[in-house]
């Protein structure tokens, strides 16, 4: 599963699930970062952490645990898979018109 840990600054992705304890998850949620939200690493420190990323018109900065507990989704990917469905959609449609 990947973290926004595994993003470089600049990537964005959204965010699938926390897997903090409770009052961790708790003040992820008050800042905005929700399942489905859209999220980009802005920069990192020289140490590797803080991360600084930006989330619903909001900048962050979150220590290296509280980004691990973040799990993401690839928007890059996730657009190519579904340019991929798309493109398989069309050409089904278009082998039923040559039918």
């Amino acid at each position: 599963m990947k973290t926004l840990c595994n993003l470089s600054p600049g990537q964005s992705a959204r965010v699938m699930a926390i897997q903090a304890s409770t009052a961790i998850r708790q003040r992820m949620f008050h800042m905005g970062i929700l399942p489905n939200a859209q999220i980009a690493l802005e920069r990192v420190g020289p140490t590797g952490h803080p991360l600084w990323i930006a989330c619903q018109g909001s900048q962050i900065a979150l220590r290296l645990g509280e980004a691990e507990a973040v799990l993401i989704i690839d928007d890059v990917r996730e657009a190519e898979a579904e340019a991929e469905r798309a493109s398989a959609t069309t050409d089904l449609d278009s082998r039923g018109d040559q039918r």
